[in-house]
């Protein structure tokens, strides 16, 4: 059987009546510094964009925590909450990173130091054979 055509319904168009009175748009009143710029022929004029100011690029980075770490982030949301404004865990790590920002030399240094005294966990050291010794 060949396949039928289906016709799409479309919406009814609009009717005006010939008594309607004709649409009439509203003029905005003209931005302050577009007044101020007509008072004084002198004075520069501003042009605003129109256009939003364009958004860094976000990167999705990944890192490990450890337990004690995703407690203390947890815990840090919790505060937030009861603050009243519910925090995710980005936001979060994104306002330590301005906290660490606005540190002191000494005042960051004091804060990282001890998280690079840590050892960290080596991907390769898991996975080498251990050295067998040579045959005699």
């Amino acid at each position: 059987m060949p396949p039928t055509k289906t016709k799409v319904p479309t919406p009814p168009r609009r009717r005006v009546s010939a008594n309607a009175a004709p649409v009439v748009k509203s003029i905005a009143a003209p931005p302050p510094y577009a007044v101020a710029a007509a008072a004084d022929v002198d004075a520069p004029v501003v042009a605003r964009s129109k256009r939003a100011p364009k958004q860094e690029n976000r990167l999705k980075v990944s890192h490990r925590m450890t337990a004690s770490q995703s407690a203390l982030l947890d815990e840090l949301k919790s505060r937030s909450v009861r603050l009243g404004h519910a925090a995710k865990k980005g936001d979060v790590i994104f306002a330590g990173l301005q906290l660490l920002n606005r540190l002191s030399e000494k005042g960051f240094e004091a804060a990282i130091l001890p998280l690079l005294a840590t050892p960290k966990f080596k991907k390769n050291a898991a996975r080498k054979k251990p050295a067998t010794q040579p045959k005699a």
